[in-house]
């Protein structure tokens, strides 16, 4: 039931720089929908900073991505993970 559904990860590589037309689709409905969304970029570890910095300003101009937060993270590494667990901690104390 939608009605329930109150924050939503969604995970994009990193190492993609454009939407696919699925990954845009998602984001209008949960968008349209009013549903609390992060975006969770995806192997982070595999970039370096011109890709990353490349991927985030194509986000950024984005108008399904622009006003998301973005918590870039790799799973190798676990960076990000920390911040991963931060904003759960935080969803869960607003709720």
């Amino acid at each position: 039931n939608i009605d329930k559904l109150c924050l939503v990860l969604v995970l994009l590589d990193l190492r993609r720089n454009k939407l696919s037309q699925e990954d845009e689709e998602i984001l209008k409905f949960l968008r349209n929908n009013k549903i609390s969304t992060i975006i969770l970029g995806t192997k982070l570890d595999k970039l370096n900073q011109s890709e990353l910095h490349k991927t985030l300003k194509a986000f950024d101009n984005n108008k399904y991505t622009n006003s998301l937060e973005v918590i870039k993270y790799s799973a190798v590494s676990k960076k990000g993970l920390d911040l991963i667990i931060k904003r759960f901690y935080q969803f869960s104390n607003d709720m």
